[in-house]
């Protein structure tokens, strides 16, 4: 990892909430602003032909459902987005999903997919998605327990027990062709989905850049493939990794 890589993982991660709070909260008044001039139209025409456009519209679509759905996007770098897309044409018919962590992306993989099953840990969140997924999406709610632990624990919500929302994979009984790793407790939930992985499919694991990541994935026995660059909704570039079972 480059040394600018790491000093902007480090300010994502160690940026204050009420910093957060605040861009979130000037974006909303960038769209509210264009909107009020007729230029935020305008952007959204010529987002839908091109990625620097995309790009700039998503942006302003932080925090923003109704806006990433109608960007037709998910929260992960552009490049693993196409190399998801090309390993679903690849397959030659719908793939069957598990997602860890539900949003605009459990929509758009839905338009791809046979089958999504989505397990949410936030119940203010599942309510607020639960309206607007379509027939062929599971949405599960697995809220955390109080207590603090080694093994499902989460690195935002340290004083969290999050096992039920790692092991519901285990509840559905089946195998997956694609499996999204973008909640909470990623390394407990890598390792809980290999048994539940098809030998052909594939893992999408957002953030891998994250240090506290590394250990998980290299010790994993997958292979990575890393997709670093500009992502959906941030100001600032990340990885997504593709991981697969060797052959």
């Amino acid at each position: 990892m480059t040394h600018y890589k790491k000093n902007v993982e480090k300010f994502i991660e160690d940026s204050p909430s009420w910093l957060k709070a605040a861009y979130i909260a000037f974006m909303r008044f960038v769209r509210w602003l264009l909107a009020m001039t007729g230029l935020l139209l305008k952007l959204d025409r010529l987002s839908q032909g091109s990625q620097r456009f995309h790009y700039l519209r998503s942006l302003l679509a932080i925090h923003h459902l109704d806006d990433m759905v109608f960007l037709d996007t998910p929260w992960w770098t552009y490049e693993a987005i196409q190399a998801l897309q090309m390993h679903i044409h690849q397959l030659g018919y719908k793939p069957v999903i598990f997602e860890y962590g539900s949003g605009a992306s459990t929509i758009w993989l839905a338009k791809r997919a046979a089958k999504v099953i989505s397990v949410e840990h936030d119940m203010g969140w599942y309510h607020q998605l639960k309206d607007k997924i379509p027939q062929q999406v599971e949405l599960l709610l697995k809220e955390a327990e109080n207590g603090p632990s080694t093994s499902y624990g989460s690195h935002k919500a340290p004083n969290l027990n999050f096992k039920s929302y790692v092991q519901a994979i285990k509840e559905t009984n089946q195998i997956f062709d694609v499996i999204i790793i973008d909640g909470r407790s990623r390394e407990a939930c890598l390792k809980a989905c290999l048994p539940y992985l098809k030998q052909d499919g594939i893992i999408i694991f957002d953030n891998s850049n994250r240090k506290r990541y590394q250990q998980a994935l290299l010790t994993s026995g997958l292979v990575i493939e890393r997709f670093y660059g500009c992502v959906p909704g941030s100001p600032f570039k990340s990885e997504t990794a593709l991981l697969k079972k060797a052959r």
